[in-house]
C-alpha cells in the first residue's frame, strides 16, 4: 500500500504542475507582455509629445529672427539710406554711424537679449554697410568681395526669399575666428519693384538650441539633433559616449543611422527647413524589458514553489485517508469486518470515514447476530441492503474521487463526499420503510455519483410531484432498478444513456415509471422477475401493498421501462 500512496501522491503533483504550471506560466508571460507594450507605449507617447514641443519652442525662436531680417524691408528709412549709399558707390563714416542707429533698434530684442546671437551684417557687392557683434571684436575685411559667398549669391538670386544657411565658419573678419554659425540670409528691397538693394545676414550659434532643446528623462540613454534637408548638422546632443558615436558627423553631415539600434522619433521644424530628431537607445529598451521579463518569471517561480508546498500538504490530507479506506474496503470485500478506519485529521474526509467504520459495524452484527437470524422478510431486506454498498460500488466511487482529485475539481469532490456520506447513513438505518421523498433523496445521490464516473455518459431527470412526496414505501425500493439501467443497460452501450425517474397520480393510484434508452434485452430469453434484486423488491412491495404491480418491458437497442403502480399510503 505505501507503494500505491507515493505513486498517487506523484500523479497528483504531475497533474498539479500540468494543470498550473503552463496556463500560469502563460498568464506570467502575458501580463509581462501587455506592462512591456504600455512601457513601450508610454516611451513613445511621451517621445512624440516632448519632440513635438521641443520643434514649436525651436520654431518661435527661429521665426522671431526671421521676423527681424525683414524688418528692414520695410522701414522706408532704412531702404532709402541704403539706395542713397549705391548712388554714391561709398560707405561713408556717417552713413555707418546713422545705419548704426537704425539696425540697433531693429535687432536689440535679439542682440542683447540672447547670448545665442552672433552677429548681424549688411552688405553690397564689396561694401559692408553694417555690422554688429556679440562675439567678434573686429570688423569684416574692407573691401572683401561678397560676391564670392554662396549665401550671397543665393540670396540675389530667390527674389527675396529667407535662405538657412548651414554652420559655416566665417572667414571675413580681419581677426579670424574659428566659431562655427549658422545663418539665415534675404535682401533687402523695394517690394514694388522687387529690386534688391543689398543682402542682410543674422548669425547664431548652434548651441542656443540648448537653451530650447535639452534631453529629458527617458530611463534609456538618448541623443537629439538638428539637421537641414541636406542632413547637415546644426546642433547635437547625447546622454553617454555611445549615443554621441552614433551621430558622429562626416564632412559636415549626419550619418544614416541604424535603425535597429535606436528608436528615431522625428518633428519638422515648421517654417524651417530644419527637422529635430531624438534617438532612444534600443538596446537599453530590450534591456529593460528582459528585466520585466525576468520580474514575472521571478514571481512566477515564487508562486510555483509555494503551490507545490501546499499541494503536496494538501494531496497528503486527501490521499491518506483515501488510501486507508480502500485498505479497509479490501479487507471487507474478502469478508474481514474487524478492520477499522483510523482517525488521522480532523477534516471532512473522516466523515466519510466515521460512515465506513459505521457500516463494517452494522454489517459485522447483521451478519453474525441478525442476518441468519431474521424472519425471510428481514433476510430479503438485509440482503437488498447488503447488495447496495458492495465494495465494488465504494472502490468505483473513491476512484472516481481520485480522478476528481487529479482534475482539480475540488467542488465537485466535496459535492461526491457528502453525497455518498449520506447514501452510506442512510443505507445504515434500520428503518424498513421511509417516504417517498427520502428515496428520491437516495436515488439522487446515487445518481449524483454515478454521473461523476461516467460523465457526459450519463444523464437523468427526476420528476416527482410534491404532492405524493410522503406517502410511505418499502425502503430502496426504486434503486435496484435504476442500478440495472446503469449496469444492464448503460455500461455496455457506446451512446450516452439517459434516465427518467416519473412519479404522478393515476385514478387514486401511485404510479412510477423508471425509464432508459440503454441496450435493453430480449424479454422471451431472460426471466427479468428471477433476479434476486427485482424479486426482493417486488415481495417488499406487496408486503406494503398487496395489490401493487411491477411491469417490465424491454426491446434490444431501445432501452428498458419499468411501471410500479401501487396504491401509496401517507406515512
Amino acid at each position: 500500500m505505501t507503494k500505491k500512496k507515493n505513486n498517487l501522491s506523484r500523479r497528483l503533483m504531475r497533474y498539479f504542475l500540468l494543470s498550473t504550471l503552463i496556463p500560469f506560466f502563460l498568464i506570467v508571460i502575458l501580463s509581462s507582455g501587455i506592462l512591456l507594450e504600455y512601457y513601450k507605449k508610454d516611451i513613445n507617447i511621451i517621445a512624440d509629445s516632448y519632440i513635438k514641443s521641443l520643434a514649436r519652442e525651436a520654431g518661435l525662436y527661429i521665426n522671431q529672427l526671421k521676423q527681424i531680417i525683414i524688418l528692414p524691408s520695410f522701414s522706408s528709412e532704412t531702404v532709402n539710406k541704403i539706395k542713397d549709399i549705391r548712388k554714391k558707390g561709398t560707405v561713408e563714416y556717417v552713413d555707418k554711424t546713422e545705419f548704426d542707429i537704425l539696425m540697433g533698434n531693429l535687432i536689440s530684442s535679439i542682440r542683447y537679449t540672447g547670448n545665442d546671437f552672433h552677429s548681424a551684417l549688411i552688405v553690397t557687392e564689396k561694401d559692408t554697410i553694417y555690422f554688429s557683434s556679440n562675439y567678434v571684436f573686429a570688423d569684416p575685411l574692407p573691401g572683401y568681395d561678397w560676391t564670392n559667398e554662396e549665401w550671397y549669391r543665393d540670396a540675389m538670386e530667390n527674389n527675396g526669399q529667407i535662405i538657412f544657411v548651414p554652420p559655416h565658419v566665417p572667414k571675413y573678419f580681419d581677426s579670424g575666428t574659428d566659431e562655427r554659425v549658422a545663418s539665415i540670409v534675404t535682401t533687402i528691397r523695394n517690394y514694388i519693384s522687387t529690386e534688391p538693394y543689398a543682402v542682410i545676414k543674422l548669425d547664431f550659434l548652434p548651441s542656443m538650441m540648448n537653451t530650447y532643446l535639452h534631453l529629458e528623462e527617458f530611463h534609456v540613454p538618448s541623443a537629439i539633433y538638428v539637421a537641414d534637408e541636406d542632413d547637415n548638422l546644426i546642433f547635437h546632443e547625447a546622454t553617454n559616449s555611445r549615443m554621441e558615436n552614433l551621430i558622429s558627423i562626416v564632412d559636415g553631415k549626419i550619418p544614416k543611422i541604424n535603425n535597429f539600434e535606436v528608436r528615431h522619433f522625428s518633428q519638422k521644424i515648421e517654417g524651417t527647413p530644419y527637422t529635430l530628431n531624438v534617438l532612444l537607445d534600443n538596446r537599453a529598451i530590450i534591456i529593460n524589458s528582459i528585466k520585466i521579463y525576468s520580474i514575472g518569471v521571478v514571481l512566477y517561480l515564487i508562486a510555483l514553489f509555494t503551490a507545490i508546498y501546499l499541494n503536496r500538504r494538501f494531496s497528503n490530507r486527501i490521499t491518506g485517508p483515501i488510501s486507508s479506506m480502500k485498505n479497509l474496503l479490501s479487507h471487507v470485500e474478502v469478508g474481514d469486518f474487524s478492520v477499522r478506519y483510523e482517525h488521522k485529521q480532523q477534516w471532512e474526509l473522516e466523515e466519510l470515514g466515521n460512515s465506513l467504520n459505521e457500516m463494517t459495524e452494522q454489517l459485522e452484527i447483521m451478519i453474525e447476530r441478525t442476518y441468519l437470524a431474521q424472519i425471510a422478510r428481514q433476510e430479503a431486506e438485509y440482503k437488498a441492503l447488503l447488495k447496495q454498498i458492495q465494495p465494488h460500488f465504494l472502490f468505483n466511487t473513491l476512484n472516481t474521487m481520485i480522478g476528481l482529485l487529479y482534475q482539480g475539481r475540488y467542488e465537485q469532490l466535496e459535492k461526491n463526499i457528502m453525497c455518498l456520506s449520506d447514501l452510506l447513513r442512510n443505507v445504515l438505518k434500520s428503518d424498513l420503510s421511509w417516504t417517498m421523498d427520502e428515496e428520491i433523496k437516495f436515488i439522487n445521490d446515487y445518481l449524483v455519483l454515478q454521473k461523476s464516473r461516467f460523465e457526459n455518459r450519463l444523464s437523468y431527470t427526476i420528476d416527482v410531484p410534491d404532492d405524493i412526496g410522503q406517502i410511505s414505501i418499502p425502503k430502496l425500493l426504486f434503486q435496484p432498478f435504476v442500478e440495472n439501467s446503469i449496469i444492464h443497460g448503460m455500461e455496455p452501450s457506446k451512446k450516452p444513456c439517459k434516465i427518467l425517474i416519473r412519479a404522478s397520480k393515476e385514478n387514486g393510484l401511485t404510479v412510477v415509471s423508471i425509464k432508459d434508452n440503454g441496450i435493453g434485452f430480449d424479454k422471451n430469453a431472460i426471466d427479468i422477475y428471477s433476479s434476486i434484486g427485482i424479486s426482493n423488491c417486488i415481495k417488499r412491495l406487496k408486503l406494503f401493498y398487496s395489490e401493487s404491480t411491477v411491469n417490465i418491458d424491454s426491446t434490444p437497442g431501445e432501452g428498458c421501462t419499468v411501471i410500479i403502480t401501487f396504491m401509496g399510503t401517507l406515512k
